[in-house]
């Protein structure tokens, strides 16, 4: 599932710009995890995650722009030692 984000701009007929929408992709040791919504930051992505995904809570966001268009949001799992 993707969802699209408005960039906001607003535009009259005739002036000549164009409204872009951003699709955002998230996914998490190579899970692809559907956005949940447009309003939701990366962030608070994570905490929608978190129950199903404990590890999610302290993984690193990697954000990288594929496109023009879209962003993806990696989940990257924290690497650390036991004991």
């Amino acid at each position: 599932m993707e969802l699209t984000q408005n960039t906001g701009i607003n535009t009259t007929p005739g002036s000549g710009l164009v409204i872009n929408s951003i699709v955002r992709k998230f996914t998490f040791n190579d899970i692809v995890l559907p956005d949940p919504g447009i309003d939701y930051s990366p962030e608070e992505v994570r905490d929608v995650y978190s129950a199903q995904y404990p590890d999610i809570s302290t993984a690193i966001l990697e954000e990288t722009f594929l496109d023009s268009e879209t962003i993806a949001y990696k989940f990257v799992r924290a690497v650390g030692s036991k004991g």
